[in-house]
């Protein structure tokens, strides 16, 4: 009788231990934005904090290698990242990545802000932009109270609220170093990589958006990466300026060489499906409208040369509207670290100019 008796322990004993070892383990939901955060690469990461909620995972992972960032876009994410109700993680990194605004703004909502060694964050504009057609008092109003809500999240889990508020109305830019460094330290952790960071994390307790607390283990936990769709990745770089200003290029190009030799019909096509590509991408990015129509002036002019006996001056005009278009096409202080790139305009010059 005492050996059943005994043998019912162990079988209790083993069970607990299981089902503890099992609790302990959990999961890591993980996500990255590799393409700064405009409106697809934030929808990925509402898809992942979804995903990770419904898991009841230990915590979301949010990587950031890419600065640029939609404003009208990232403040809503980092609302809903501070209201999730699982920790969420954000790490700035590897090494040498520039988090930007966007990087800014996720990190002061983030339950544990992490960063690697060489990367910084924030820019040198403010990271609210009111229009101008406000009154001045009006204005005053919605800087205060986005100050104010980024103060409130850096305050809640410890963090340097002072530099959030100067962030939100003047802008400032800090490194990893300076950010551990401050007293009190404006992130949590610097970690050179992902197995460092959830190593350090193990242990940590957070307090979540809804008032409650919650002991994050990582040691020995599952991570999940949360990969993007195709449509998802075609979408995020179509959303990138410079993606869409060459989407662009190349459908003027194609366009123009089937009005030369009518019927050929695949450049035509071509055409079209990038001249598509390149529309979607550039309302995306939430880019200036009248930007759109001079790169619209300069497509319609490029195509119309070999129609029209101009001797080049209608592609020099197209030409000159496709750069000014694209140079105009970013408003920093909506939409930071998002402009073309110097080297697609050049190229541009070159190949359509020659």
């Amino acid at each position: 009788m005492r050996t059943k008796i005994l043998w019912l322990w162990l079988l209790v004993v083993c069970s607990f231990s299981s089902l503890v070892g099992a609790q302990a383990e959990g999961t890591i939901y993980r996500v990255e934005a590799a393409h700064g955060l405009t409106a697809p690469a934030a929808r990925l990461i509402s898809r992942a904090l979804t995903e990770a909620t419904a898991a009841d995972a230990q915590a979301l992972l949010i990587e950031i290698s890419d600065g640029g960032a939609v404003m009208d876009v990232a403040r809503p994410l980092a609302r809903e990242a501070a209201a999730a109700h699982i920790p969420v993680v954000v790490w700035i990194g590897p090494r040498g990545t520039k988090g930007g605004a966007g990087g800014a703004l996720l990190l002061t909502a983030a339950h544990i802000a992490a960063m690697a060694p060489g990367t910084s964050a924030g820019v040198a504009q403010p990271l609210v932009d009111v229009s101008s057609s406000f009154s001045a008092t009006t204005q005053q109003q919605v800087v205060d109270d986005f100050a104010t809500t980024l103060r409130g999240w850096q305050l809640e889990h410890g963090r340097n609220a002072d530099w959030a508020d100067r962030a939100a109305r003047a802008g400032a830019i800090i490194s990893s170093e300076e950010a551990q460094a401050a007293t009190p330290p404006v992130i949590d952790v610097v970690a050179a990589d992902e197995t460092e960071l959830l190593q350090t994390l193990e242990g940590r307790i957070v307090k979540l958006g809804d008032g409650t607390s919650r002991q994050v283990r990582t040691l020995g936990a599952r991570v999940v990466t949360v990969d993007a769709t195709a449509w998802e990745m075609v979408s995020q770089l179509l959303a990138l300026p410079t993606v869409a200003f060459l989407c662009l290029v190349l459908a003027a190009l194609a366009l123009g060489l089937e009005l030369s030799a009518p019927g050929v019909t695949v450049p035509g096509v071509g055409g079209v499906v990038l001249l598509i590509a390149a529309l979607y991408g550039l309302w995306e990015a939430q880019v200036r409208p009248l930007a759109i129509i001079a790169l619209l002036g300069g497509l319609v002019l490029l195509c119309a040369e070999p129609l029209v006996l101009a001797h080049g001056g209608l592609a020099a005009g197209g030409l000159v509207l496709l750069v000014v278009g694209a140079l105009w096409l970013n408003d920093p202080s909506r939409n930071p670290g998002l402009a073309v790139a110097p080297l697609a305009l050049v190229g541009t010059v070159v190949v359509v100019g020659a």
